[in-house]
């Protein structure tokens, strides 16, 4: 069939391994574009602001956290269980000395994901249960699958995707190759036994015997995992806000589930055209289709499209034109497409999203496979086998671009966010993160009020936010309410809202705002701390101690909070409990020069002379423009060698 086409031959008469290992190398290749990339968007809150990800956590809390560092029993928690992607990126600090750089955490993911192309290969070799060296479906799917614009996402946050797969793929190998090592054996068996009608029903007997334990196997352990899933969770379900999943929260069910379906659709058209990429959905990127619109809709036309496919799909797996084999392969195809999606399809749970790409890492693999079974159709029946096969290598390279194109969209955060302003620009919060990232107030501005819903509180925080720093305290202020309207568990907006009244000098309202925030989420470290260090500085140091203490019940291993107790004790001239606190501190965080600045200050009032000298000297090692330590160094050695001089008198007159 193929012999006609030299390329292909040559290609899938390669060994298999080697086959593997290009196919991998290559997927690697189109994402290498976001090496040099940041940390960006949700890569902030689940990476750099995790307190999991740090090695001071004790390891055992990544099991008791959700993916992003809260509780799983908190009712703010989303729920999202995600250890092993949690230990991957504490595996990747440690390796990092304990410092957090992105290009290790990429090199990891990009590494995951061409460890995953280059398994997909004898992967698909199964599932289309490959018998002859030209067969050319696994090598288009493989192909495929490395180079699809949509793994662009499976980035840092995405981990977890990478992981299931790279756990899932090598399940599916060992299987394929114990069925390769038997399907012989079993076929030639099978012959003979027929013969013998005895023999034969004992061995369907058996094997029906072995069938029946496995699938009773596969059900107790899949059920105890997910009772052990829900009981982590403590058997609630996350809680979603309408801006998160809008269809979900329709009240009517039928435009409800037509909504659903126009999603689906929308799933479809990005795996099969993925120019159409952004890295958020939510906030009105996709209007909803509303009972008073449908009649002259045109989206509905997409539905009846999608579904008339997918019928036509399953059709053909019963259809007697077709061989077993064709048959089969378009059943396991959409198998590997539908069954991985059903978590996200909001069928048996809302989901926080509405169309989220890494969601389609797994699905992809039955999308490729049936395009790959649609190129080797063409191959069979075509006559213009050559223009196929140029179809099939424009095809690849149009993606290996996009791949390239999109991998450069996610190095850094503005151009991941203008980007999303291409495809979505009803999105609120794609404006909401342009307007983070402008340096241009005036941009800003223009595009938070882009973002401003009535129901978009951290959209009316960030404004207030920038208007606080023109200070345009009033609007500000009116801005923070609006949002605290909106969301009354707002402690990140309480946080500001005190910055504000501290900026106007409101010393009591400053410390009812951060004391809202911390009452909100006692682990908001910040609001602690200014609350420390405000009444520090207006010299109410009783409540200050006080206040640091409540605040370590809640925060024991936060070197901010052991630090401003320690500037505190030591007013006070409790210069061994500042010592303390200053050590564990230190101990937390090493090389922060101001924590060795402030204990070398205490041990110089303490008269502890040599020990200032020492924790001078480190903090100038660790940052050496410190001219204030320089002098302090100077004063401290002098009075160190007064001391020695001192003394030897003495030795001298005894």
């Amino acid at each position: 069939m193929l012999n006609s086409i030299g390329g292909v031959s040559f290609i899938v008469n390669f060994p298999d391994k080697i086959i593997s290992v290009i196919i991998g190398l290559v997927g690697v290749i189109c994402f290498q574009g976001s090496l040099d990339g940041t940390f960006i968007f949700d890569d902030v809150q689940a990476v750099v602001n995790n307190k999991d990800v740090q090695l001071a956590t004790p390891i055992w809390k990544t099991f008791k956290n959700d993916f992003w560092g809260t509780e799983l029993v908190s009712n703010t928690s989303h729920k999202s269980y995600r250890p092993l992607t949690v230990l991957s990126f504490r595996f990747n600090v440690w390796l990092n000395g304990g410092d957090l750089h992105p290009r290790g955490f990429h090199i990891l993911n990009i590494a995951l994901h061409g460890i995953n192309c280059a398994m997909m290969y004898p992967l698909l070799s199964w599932l289309f249960a490959k018998t002859k060296t030209w067969d050319v479906k696994p090598l288009i799917g493989s192909m495929l699958f490395a180079v699809h614009p949509i793994h662009t996402e499976a980035g840092l946050c995405s981990a977890y995707d990478l992981i299931v797969a790279n756990t899932i793929f090598p399940s599916d190998i060992l299987m394929a190759l114990g069925r390769v090592s038997k399907d012989f054996k079993i076929h030639r068996s099978g012959v003979i036994l027929f013969k013998k009608a005895a023999g034969y029903h004992a061995f369907i007997r058996k094997q029906y015997r072995f069938m029946l334990w496995r699938q009773l196997i596969l059900i107790f352990v899949g059920s105890t995992a997910m009772y052990l899933r829900c009981w982590v969770m403590n058997f609630e379900t996350p809680t979603f806000q309408k801006v998160d999943n809008p269809a979900s929260f329709l009240d009517n069910a039928f435009i409800r589930f037509l909504n659903y379906n126009y999603i689906y659709a929308l799933n479809a058209w990005v795996l099969l055209c993925p120019e159409w990429l952004c890295f958020d959905w939510s906030m009105g990127c996709i209007p909803l289709i509303k009972m008073d619109r449908i009649q002259n809709n045109p989206r509905i036309l997409s539905v009846l499209f999608f579904w008339l496919v997918m019928f036509s799909l399953v059709k053909n797996i019963f259809n007697l034109k077709y061989s077993f084999s064709l048959s089969q392969n378009i059943a396991m195809s959409l198998a590997c497409l539908c069954i991985p999606f059903l978590p996200a399809s909001n069928l048996f749970f809302r989901v926080g999203f509405v169309i989220a790409e890494r969601v389609l890492y797994l699905p992809s693999i039955g999308y490729c496979m049936l395009v790959a079974i649609g190129m080797d159709y063409l191959f069979d029946k075509t006559e213009k086998k050559l223009l196929v096969y140029v179809g099939c290598t424009v095809l690849i390279l149009a993606n290996v671009s996009r791949c390239y194109q999109r991998s450069l969209d996610w190095r850094t955060e503005r151009a991941l966010f203008e980007s999303g302003a291409v495809v979505c620009p009803l999105n609120a919060k794609v404006h909401y993160n342009l307007a983070k990232t402008s340096f241009n107030t005036t941009v800003a501005i223009r595009h938070y009020r882009e973002a401003l819903r009535p129901d978009f509180a951290a959209a009316w925080m960030n404004l207030g936010i920038v208007l606080s720093n023109q200070k345009r305290y009033d609007e500000a202020n009116s801005c923070y309410m609006t949002a605290l309207n909106y969301r009354r568990f707002y402690p990140d907006c309480y946080y500001n809202l005190g910055n504000l009244y501290l900026a106007q000098q409101m010393y009591i309202e400053a410390f009812n705002a951060w004391r809202m925030a911390t009452t909100q989420k006692p682990q908001h470290s910040i609001a602690w701390n200014n609350m420390i260090v405000m009444l520090d500085s207006l010299g109410d140091l009783e409540k200050a101690e006080a206040l640091a203490k409540e605040a370590l019940e809640h925060l024991p291993d936060d070197s901010s909070l052991h630090f401003n107790l320690a500037n505190t004790l030591g007013k006070r001239s409790a210069y061994e409990d500042a010592e303390y606190h200053f050590k564990v501190a230190i101990r937390l965080k090493p090389n922060v020069a101001l924590y060795h600045t402030n204990l070398g200050v205490l041990y110089h009032r303490w008269k502890k002379y040599r020990d200032a000298e020492e924790q001078y000297l480190i903090a100038l090692s660790i940052n050496s423009d410190l001219k204030n330590v320089e002098q302090n160094l100077k004063t401290v050695q002098k009075l160190v060698l007064k001391s020695k001089t001192s003394r030897n008198q003495q030795n001298v007159a005894e």
